[in-house]
């Protein structure tokens, strides 16, 4: 039996060593409330989402144990100082084999909303579970990336360490841009001023419809 059609496996990067952030660990920072890496997997898991799997380095015990026991599977990446395709590679291979596709995840993206992965995830459905789905806003490529199954051989074997972007330019007859009326696509936190901006804002994000996890 192959894949089954509309299960996508979202695959949530954590594994990153925070370097621009200094001695804090970013994925605990304080994101409407939470632990930024609570708020992000709440945000997933009120998406239409089939599974979640958190790839973590093995040295993050705190974010482990922070996140432990919530129907989630942890992969760790011993491998993590290698960059972020061998956590997407760890997240890949741990995936439920009959998933139809992986949605690839940054922990550190706090603005992303579960209706934002919804239209990834319906976008993908929608082009028969066969086509890299790419969010857009005007103009500018983002993330997450949603990559079918049938590229889970091509995601193993590659080489470039800093991601999959290669991947996608290679393929340009097999992607599909998801068109994005906000910018949540392209903001993360990887500097103490994207956190700041991120506080600054915060109270009008209240409003915009995140998950508090209930």
């Amino acid at each position: 039996m192959g894949p089954i059609h509309g299960m996508v496996s979202a695959i949530v990067l954590a594994a990153g060593r925070s370097v621009r952030m200094g001695d804090q660990n970013k994925l605990l920072l304080p994101v409407l409330g939470k632990p930024m890496i609570t708020h992000v997997i709440e945000q997933i898991r009120a998406s239409i989402i089939s599974e979640i799997l958190v790839v973590l380095d093995g040295q993050d015990k705190e974010v482990s144990s922070l996140i432990s026991g919530k129907g989630l599977q942890i992969i760790i990446n011993e491998h993590s100082h290698l960059g972020l395709t061998s956590s997407i590679q760890a997240g890949v291979s741990g995936a439920n084999k009959k998933t139809s596709g992986f949605i690839l995840a940054l922990a550190d993206m706090p603005w992303l909303l579960p209706s934002d992965f919804d239209l990834l995830i319906r976008a993908f459905i929608d082009e028969g579970a066969a086509k890299i789905i790419v969010p857009v806003w005007e103009g500018q490529r983002g993330n997450p990336v949603v990559f079918p199954s049938s590229f889970k051989d091509e995601l193993l074997q590659h080489q470039e360490p800093n991601g999959c972007r290669g991947v996608v330019k290679s393929y340009p007859d097999q992607v599909f841009e998801q068109l994005f009326t906000n910018d949540h696509i392209i903001k993360d936190i990887d500097r103490p001023e994207d956190y700041r901006e991120f506080i600054r804002s915060e109270s009008l994000l209240r409003d915009q419809g995140y998950s508090n996890g209930q």
